[in-house]
């Protein structure tokens, strides 16, 4: 289950672009009417909207919440993942992600497993602070798409490579 949150745009036009796809389905609308959408839609935007500061744990509650309600499984891992099914920017992630799960343990450097990647098309550069000069993540790119890995994310892989990489 993904829960979609769309920011600066309706909320008309938001349930319409969701609901429009055959695959979609409303599991549940409180305090909405269920049709039409543009009539939800309405009746959404006359209620008080809470402050957005929150909205990714609120997302995570809820999708969990409506997995359990509706005896939804989550994915075990990434090893599963039907690739063709991804989309761009999820499919470079997935690629980076089984890059670093073959490469890192045998990196003894930063500088090998920069190498390692590039013989797999993983682009790999340190985001450096501008005003401290120290590594805040490392961004990589994979088929014109890149990303960013901030610095806990970096520690992890530090990590994991074990103490070859410092």
């Amino acid at each position: 289950m993904i829960g979609k949150q769309t920011k600066g745009t309706s909320f008309g036009s938001c349930v319409c672009y969701v609901l429009r796809e055959d695959k979609s389905k409303l599991l549940e609308a409180v305090g909405v009417e269920g049709t039409p959408e543009q009539m939800m839609a309405e009746l959404f935007e006359l209620q008080t909207l809470l402050n957005d500061k929150n909205d990714f744990y609120r997302n995570e509650k809820v999708c969990k919440m409506l997995t359990a309600k509706y005896r939804l499984h989550f994915a075990n891992g990434k090893d599963n993942i039907k690739e063709e099914r991804l989309r761009p920017y999820d499919r470079a992630k997935h690629e980076v992600y089984k890059a670093l799960k073959e490469e890192l343990p045998h990196a003894r450097s930063w500088n090998e497993l920069k190498e390692a990647l590039s013989e797999r098309d993983v682009e790999m550069k340190f985001k450096v602070s501008r005003t401290r000069r120290e590594v805040q993540g490392v961004k990589f790119e994979y088929g014109g798409i890149s990303f960013l890995v901030h610095h806990p994310c970096t520690l992890q892989l530090r990590q994991k490579a074990g103490t070859g990489i410092a």
